[in-house]
């Protein structure tokens, strides 16, 4: 994990604190592009803000197929 990531996730949950897909508070902040689909020259892409979004727990574990 990126060490900067705690305070990058802090972040952007403040500046966009709604779930993108039901509009409830969101608590986690998804990649849309998973860190595997990434070159390592690439890797300064993984956390930049076009590739995030806010999520709440339950859409999250919906997208990624968690909790099923």
């Amino acid at each position: 994990m990126d060490p900067g990531w705690p305070r990058i996730r802090n972040r952007y949950l403040r500046m966009n604190p709604r779930c993108i897909m039901c509009g409830e508070l969101a608590n986690v902040v998804d990649h849309i592009t998973p860190r595997r689909r990434f070159r390592k020259s690439e890797a300064h892409l993984y956390n930049h803000w076009s590739n995030l979004q806010s999520m709440c727990a339950r859409c999250h574990n919906r997208k990624t197929g968690k909790g099923q």
